[in-house]
């Protein structure tokens, strides 16, 4: 069966014109014929629905979208009118004939309104790309950091136009496709609906005769179904299982009924839902292009104008005709791209997916299919220039589960225990999110919802065997086939669950999730090769509280399955998952874990849960011990002997959101204690505790980062000295400060997080702003030396931009790190004081020898602001600062948004005038500023080059390497030698040579 052509206004509907009818008394939706009462309410309906959508709703709909939006799809007047059409044609002719007045104006209505909110006015489009909007709260602060960078690019006067015209297209793109991810998600919701409704009343109050009353236009004998219209608009978004779900603050209510009524008829609510979703996704042609084909259009990997030239989709794209068959819908058409084509026939499975889906909600309540559709649809395309075949790699199944099951996941078997604790955590914080929600007086509980459970191995059973007890929201039918068997599908990651969020976070309530990836539940088959999972869902939306145990004896293996009836009060609730243990212990992997090592482990992971965990260790001869296990204090541990020479810095940080604790002691004050601790004790002993005292101070397990209550890893980001670590610290990452609204995403592995560097850097200014700001407490020499422990500091090129030092001035942060200048043998502090004066000799600066020091790079970007430096035989110094060198730095809050450094040329003293380049001890290296203005018709550019080749001829030298010059290279050299004259080269501690040595 083909469709008729599709109308090309509102009245020609095969829906209106029934409508219509039942108004000139020729057709009646009852047995009976319609009274004259009955015709002058259908009469009204029909004109007050044709001017709304004539008069309110079309002109919405022909708005400019999204500029990314418009290239991949079409949600205008067209779209509304074919999704009217396929709607009346995908509706068994025996159920059109029975179509109430009410359920063809919420056919026709939806067709149009379902996708009113993907209309952008251009007050709309400013309003969500405005820098307050929370369109930006879907950003990393990555992504978030790499958006201002393109905007700052483009403000750049020292960027070439190319580079700021290349960042401005590149933050056009950006800003386009977050709005149409961000139209896409919104358009759907109720509260995107009610702003349009709320939008539509204030225009028809401000002209009351020509634009209509929405909500007296959608009401028929005296009943408004307006808001039962804009529930079914949210459903077209949703999973087809909210079909046969019941109603949210009426749980014994189907939010979409059979039976519902509107004055003198009723509505079959179920019945308009489905034929939307179903039209909405079969409407399907060279017009519109499905999401599912944008996907396959622009791959990450194209380039701005490759994904440009893929928005012409329309020529590859050649949906000809489509039929409805018996038992199969086809779509046919001619293609020229395999890419559209391959996702041509994604497209038709998912249609298909959906028939399915949809047919399954009916047969769950037993009602018979009211849509002429078959479950089967194929896509039949003639190949242009190509022939099409679905090639691509395939994955070793066996192979892929062993790597998901290994080592190279998971560090050691154990950790199976933290996944199922995990998802036990996610299922009880979802189950009191409900209850939460729906009873205003529930209190949630930490007790009594978590159980672990090891049972020795018996003479019955020889193996022992670990239970994870939840008493959570549990799974039903629907859960488990769609996420649970699903290995990568999380329902964490859904859009069933981030409606639910939404829903949650309208009434105050809201919780992040610890699940991310929907593979932890494999990590079980490392320590076990049957597994058996039992669970029933609490209060399913689709009615299904059957209980269900699976037997898994492998991933890859058939598993058994049964369903047992689950009724009454007493009746199962949650997930009970156990392992029956046969591998995995710490000693020997070919064993199964003892009860003392499990119980370790879970004391050394489980932190800071919100339940308690209960634990049950059955002995094999029947004896039971029942503890339990609570969130520790955020209080870090230190040796008794450095509880009083520590500093702690509590941590609630509004920036990040990190809280715990940072305990800041002097390592070599610390090793002191502890040898005056160990005097007189026996030899063995002291060299016992040495050792001890060392790994304990250092972070191993007392360092400690935990993610969503887990220990995720160490600590990170934290001073130390070149003595060792200078801290301990216990902190916890956050979810609620973080854009996405979900805890930072950890590796695979769960012991990093992939934004450390952003963390580091946190943590960094955490402590080094407590130490800036209350330095009086600290040893001078303790701040002198200290470094970042990881060897990396937040200063460095290329790792950390720590702009937020600029609050603090720069005469605050000379301050502060000048401590850095005073060497025993260089510079004392009698010596800084006067040349902070402008009194005696330039100050001796060791360059280059303290690097590590986070002074050092303070230092670094302070003194070039103020004062030049004088090259000499053994150390560079610095000449006397500007005169109103305190003024200076007192005005300067920019020293690292917009740094200074010191040149590639310097002043050279007498004993070594004669060198053109000179290598100090320890690293740094300048050319001699008397011989800057020999160089002429050299320009910036070639002097960088010229330094980066001396340096580097410089280096070979000193290490007897051999030295290649390219035919520039040597040019270059040549023209240097004879503007300054055959200067000296290197330093007089490792040697002097010359340029021109090098030419001969």
């Amino acid at each position: 069966m083909m469709f008729a052509t599709t109308p090309k206004s509102v009245i020609e509907l095969d829906l209106m014109k029934r409508l219509k009818s039942y108004f000139d008394g020729n057709a009646s939706w009852k047995e009976t014929v319609l009274s004259d009462e009955e015709k002058i309410k259908c009469g009204y309906l029909y004109t007050a629905l044709e001017k709304l959508i004539s008069i309110s709703f079309l002109p919405i709909l022909n708005r400019t979208n999204s500029q990314e939006m418009k290239f991949f799809t079409m949600h205008d007047e067209n779209h509304g009118l074919k999704v009217a059409h396929l709607m009346w044609n995908l509706i068994a002719p025996s159920r059109r004939q029975m179509l109430t007045p009410p359920e063809i104006a919420l056919m026709t209505a939806s067709a149009f309104f379902h996708d009113l909110g993907m209309a952008l006015s251009e007050n709309d489009r400013a309003a969500r790309l405005d820098s307050n909007s929370d369109l930006w709260d879907r950003l990393s602060p990555q992504e978030q950091n790499n958006m201002e960078i393109l905007r700052q690019n483009i403000g750049d006067i020292n960027l070439s136009e190319t580079d700021r015209r290349i960042a401005q297209e590149k933050l056009l793109v950006a800003e386009e496709a977050l709005l149409c991810l961000d139209t896409r998600e919104r358009h759907g919701l109720t509260e995107r609906y009610t702003e349009l409704i709320n939008e539509l009343q204030r225009l028809h109050l401000l002209n009351e005769a020509s634009l209509p009353d929405i909500k007296t236009s959608l009401t028929f004998d005296g009943v408004s179904f307006l808001n039962k219209l804009i529930d079914i608009c949210v459903s077209h978004n949703q999973p087809a299982s909210v079909l046969v779900e019941h109603e949210e603050h009426n749980p014994g209510v189907l939010r979409f009924s059979e039976m519902y009524p509107v004055g003198c008829a009723n509505v079959d609510l179920q019945l308009v839902a489905a034929a939307l979703r179903l039209a909405d996704i079969m409407d399907f042609d060279r017009e519109r292009t499905p999401a599912v084909l944008f996907h396959y259009l622009l791959p990450e990997t194209l380039s701005i104008l490759e994904s440009r030239s893929v928005f012409e989709w329309s020529k590859h794209l050649a949906i000809s005709n489509w039929e409805v068959g018996d038992y199969c819908t086809v779509y046919r058409g001619h293609c020229s791209s395999h890419i559209v084509h391959h996702g041509i026939i994604q497209f038709c499975s998912d249609i298909q997916s959906e028939i399915l889906f949809t047919r399954q909600t009916f047969e769950s309540m037993h009602r018979p299919w009211p849509f002429a559709l078959p479950d089967k649809v194929e896509a039949k395309l003639v190949e242009n220039g190509y022939s099409y075949a679905p090639y691509n790699f395939q994955l070793d199944q066996n192979r892929i589960y062993q790597l998901l099951m290994g080592k190279g996941i998971y560090s050691k078997p154990i950790v199976a225990i933290r996944e199922l604790i995990q998802n036990a955590v996610d299922a009880c914080l979802l189950q009191d999110s409900y209850m939460e929600l729906h009873d205003k007086y529930y209190k949630r509980g930490n007790a009594g919802k978590i159980i672990i459970r090891y049972e020795e191995g018996t003479k019955d059973h020889p193996l022992p065997r670990l239970t994870v007890l939840d008493k959570g929201v549990g799974m039903d039918k629907y859960v488990l086939e769609k996420w649970f068997l699903n290995v990568g599908s999380s329902y964490y990651s859904s859009n069933e669950f981030n409606a639910h969020r939404t829903q949650l976070r309208k009434h105050n309530i809201d919780f992040a999730p610890v699940s991310e990836f929907g593979i932890g539940f494999l990590s079980t088959f490392l320590l076990s090769e049957r597994v058996e999972v039992e669970t029933a869902m609490w209060d399913s939306p689709r009615g299904d509280h059957v209980k269900r145990n699976l037997q898994i004896d492998g991933p890859t293996r058939l598993i058994r399955y049964l369903e047992t009836k689950n009724e009454g009060h007493g009746r199962f609730k949650g997930t009970r998952i156990t392992m029956v243990l046969s591998k995995g212990n710490q000693v020997n992997e070919n064993l199964p874990p003892r009860w003392d090592q499990i119980k370790d482990y879970l004391e050394e992971v489980c932190l800071q849960l919100p339940y308690r965990l209960e634990v049950e260790y059955i002995r094999s001869d029947g004896r039971v011990t029942n503890e339990h296990i609570d969130p520790i204090s955020m209080k870090v541990i230190l040796p008794y002997f450095l509880e009083e020479q520590s500093i702690r810095i509590n941590v609630d940080d509004q920036t990040s959101g990190l809280k715990g604790q940072i305990a800041i002691f002097n390592p070599r004050l610390a090793e002191k204690l502890q040898k005056q601790i160990l005097q007189g004790k026996p030899e063995i002993l002291v060299k016992n505790r040495e050792e001890e005292f060392y790994h304990n101070l250092g972070d191993g397990q007392k360092s400690i980062m935990i993610r969503a209550g887990f220990k995720i890893g160490q600590a990170i980001g934290l001073p130390g000295t070149l003595d060792g670590p200078a801290a301990r610290a216990i902190l916890s990452l956050p979810w609620e400060s973080m854009k996405t609204l979900r805890y930072p995403i950890p590796n695979l592995s769960r012991e990093s997080v992939n934004e450390d560097k952003y963390f580091k850097e946190q943590v960094i200014r955490i402590w080094l702003s407590y130490i800036i700001e209350n330095s009086e407490q600290f040893d001078k020499n303790f701040i002198k030396q200290l470094i970042i422990k990881d060897n990396t500091t937040p200063f460095s090129d290329g790792f950390i931009k720590s702009y937020w030092l600029e609050k603090y001035n720069a005469f605050e942060m000379y301050s502060f790190s000048k401590i850095i200048l005073c060497e025993e043998k260089f510079a004392t502090e009698d010596m800084i004081e006067k040349w902070e004066q402008r009194i005696g000799d330039p100050l001796p600066f060791k360059q280059g020898l303290v690097t590590d020091y986070v002074c050092y790079f303070i230092i670094r970007l302070i003194l070039p602001h103020i004062c030049e430096v004088l090259v000499g035989e053994e150390n560079t110094k610095l000449l006397p600062p500007a005169q109103d060198w305190k003024r200076i730095l007192k005005n300067n809050k920019q020293f690292i948004t917009k740094p200074k450094r010191w040149g590639l040329f310097a002043a050279f003293e007498n004993e070594i005038n004669d060198y053109f380049y000179y290598k100090v001890a320890f690293s740094s290296s300048y050319f001699n500023t008397n011989y800057r203005e020999r160089l002429e018709g050299f320009t910036e550019e070639d002097i960088t080059e010229l330094y980066k080749m001396i340096e580097n001829i410089d280096f070979a030298i000193k290490y007897g390497r051999k030295i290649d010059l390219s035919k520039f290279q040597e040019t270059l050299l040549s023209r240097a030698n004879k503007l300054i004259g055959d200067l000296a080269c290197g330093s007089k501690k490792d040697g002097k040579w010359r340029i021109g040595d090098l030419l001969r």
